[in-house]
């Protein structure tokens, strides 16, 4: 698995999500044995950091033309923002999950962020599916997982490490 950031290196957490308190088990997991420099991390940060990098949707289509698996979950999949496949977005006719609406109008973000990850993911024509605001939601199509907020980190990567077994088997 290749994992990267923008710049290379530790990539930026918010202060706040990073309280001890917000961890999944998943996430503590993750502190206990160091940070990983991941690709599409969560938080509002990629939704400034990485939607309007022309690198980064080559690389989403790379991914697709080599039929390797993608995964985010939260605010990340904010970056398919501008990828296309063949003239459409890459995740038109795909089921796709990512930060509600809801949540951001409960944490009074939705005039911060650039665009709702839930209302654009509909308009680039991704089935978008959605659990409560606040639960752990992972929705797997094909070869991308995509995960709804932070408490869906665990469910999100599970699915991820059962698509890459699946993708040794064949």
């Amino acid at each position: 698995m290749t994992l990267a950031s923008p710049k290379g290196g530790q990539p930026p957490i918010d202060p706040k999500s990073d309280l001890p308190e917000k961890h999944s088990q998943g996430q503590t997991r993750r502190h206990e044995v160091g940070r990983l420099h991941t690709f599409y991390v969560g938080g509002q940060g990629p939704m400034w950091d990485l939607v309007e990098k022309p690198r980064f949707h080559r690389f989403d289509r790379v991914l697709l033309q080599l039929r390797q698996a993608g995964c985010g979950g939260g605010h990340s999949p904010a970056v398919f923002h501008r990828a296309m496949y063949k003239g459409e977005p890459l995740v038109k006719g795909k089921r796709v999950t990512g930060v509600t609406n809801g949540k951001e109008e409960a944490v009074h973000l939705t005039k911060v962020v650039p665009f709702l990850v839930e209302e654009e993911l509909k308009r680039m024509g991704g089935p978008y599916e959605k659990a409560a605001d606040w639960e752990s939601f992972a929705v797997v199509d094909g070869r991308l997982v995509t995960g709804q907020n932070r408490a869906s980190s665990t469910a999100a990567a599970r699915e991820l490490v059962r698509v890459l077994a699946g993708s040794k088997a064949a």
